[in-house]
């Protein structure tokens, strides 16, 4: 019984400094459905979120499980297939975003003097977590794009077989765009064919119909190398109200090349206590047995029984 015990405290004692790999993390995220009327948010569709790119002076962020907590994301809370697409499973305890990745943010939510960003779900980042707003940069959308020319677009109401090509159609992200763009076939394109549509005309004459999550230059529908006329601003620092400046260039780039911090070393403190915790108990478990031993009443013999 003693050596089982003993065996025991062995094994527990070897695996302390791994126990707390997670102690600083906290599973579930219910803060932001807890205090969804004090959000501000990023888009007028609840669905989706506004790009950002992660810009911090320590070359990192951490999501946390709350605004202003330093409870990060576990990273088993992501994708549950691994190697979804080009992705790898991440090496450190919890999400971290280094300087350069970008990421969905929904909404955000002031705390003492500062705010924090939700970020969105994609297929390899799935569950939420908060973000410093100080630690992002935004981009520019189609949204952006939108909201300055909103004075020029106008509903195009005819039938978009008119503009469907016979071969293929390019959707860019917005009219003008130097960003990416995408290419789909016919077949695609018209089972996305139904209802109205934004038209805006450009500068040359070109007429352009929002459509399939872009917008297509109807006058030139196949054409892949029209020349940008409508290039993204560099990004900016997010601001309250929705009112942005992207003339804005005096925003400081940090280094995107910052490597992720060693999450194992920062959680140093848990695992020093928790360890000498387990070490006290293990000495005072086996301090315990040790006395019940010594003072174990002895069993009489059946000569003493006696008194042979």
């Amino acid at each position: 019984m003693t050596k089982r015990f003993f065996a025991i405290i062995t094994v527990i004692i070897l695996l302390a400094p791994s126990l707390p790999i997670h102690a600083d993390v906290v599973y579930g995220n219910d803060f932001f459905w807890e205090n969804i009327d004090k959000t501000e948010w990023m888009t007028d569709h609840w669905a989706f979120g506004k790009g950002f790119i992660v810009n911090s002076p320590l070359g990192y962020v951490i999501p946390k499980e709350e605004p202003g907590s330093e409870k990060g994301i576990p990273t088993y809370l992501g994708y549950s297939g691994w190697g979804y697409g080009d992705y790898t499973r991440p090496t450190s305890d919890v999400w971290v975003f280094t300087n350069g990745t970008i990421v969905g943010v929904k909404a955000a939510y002031l705390l003492n003097g500062e705010y924090w960003g939700i970020t969105e779900s994609t297929h390899m980042y799935q569950h939420p977590g908060w973000v410093l707003m100080d630690d992002l940069l935004m981009l520019y959308t189609r949204e952006d794009f939108e909201s300055e020319n909103k004075d020029n677009i106008y509903i195009y109401s005819n039938d978009c077989e008119a503009f469907l090509p016979a071969g293929k159609l390019v959707v860019w992200q917005w009219p003008g765009s130097d960003r990416e763009k995408r290419i789909i076939d016919k077949e695609e394109a018209t089972n996305l064919c139904a209802g109205n549509y934004h038209f805006y005309m450009d500068q040359k004459g070109r007429e352009w119909v929002r459509y399939a999550g872009g917008w297509v230059c109807i006058s030139d529908p196949a054409n892949s190398k029209i020349p940008s006329f409508y290039p993204a601003p560099d990004p900016i620092r997010w601001s309250p109200g929705g009112s942005y400046d992207w003339s804005d260039n005096n925003t400081i780039v940090w280094t995107t090349n910052a490597t992720e911090p060693s999450l194992n070393t920062s959680l140093t403190n848990t695992t020093t206590i928790l360890f000498f915790v387990i070490i006290l108990a293990a000495i005072v478990a086996i301090m315990t047995m040790q006395i019940m031993a010594v003072n174990k009443p002895k069993t009489p013999t059946q000569d003493e029984d006696f008194g042979s």
